[in-house]
């Protein structure tokens, strides 16, 4: 019988990020990092539903007074930021 393979957080966030940037699909990625699909999904849908809770003081991270695309808004400038600060440290051959 087949072990489920557990992943790290760190792996976990990195492949939610390559789905956010949008350069390949949900299923070029997961090939790419030997996961299936729909759990990639369910990942990014994790972190954009509960990842404003990283920011938060310990005692407040159950609590988000935030709205679903109030939180995917924050999110996206989050994610546009850091992939802009990746362009920008990038040097040409």
């Amino acid at each position: 019988m087949a072990t489920r393979t557990k992943r790290t957080a760190e792996f976990k966030f990195k492949v939610v990020l390559g789905v956010l940037k949008g350069e390949k699909q949900v299923t070029e990625i997961a090939a790419e990092f030997g996961a299936y699909p729909q759990q990639i999904t369910n990942w990014k849908n994790r972190f954009m539903e509960q990842g404003s809770s990283i920011f938060q003081a310990p005692e407040k991270q159950r609590k988000c007074h935030l709205t679903k695309s109030e939180r995917i808004c924050f999110f996206s400038q989050v994610v546009f930021r850091i992939f802009r600060s990746f362009d920008s440290q990038s040097t040409c051959c």
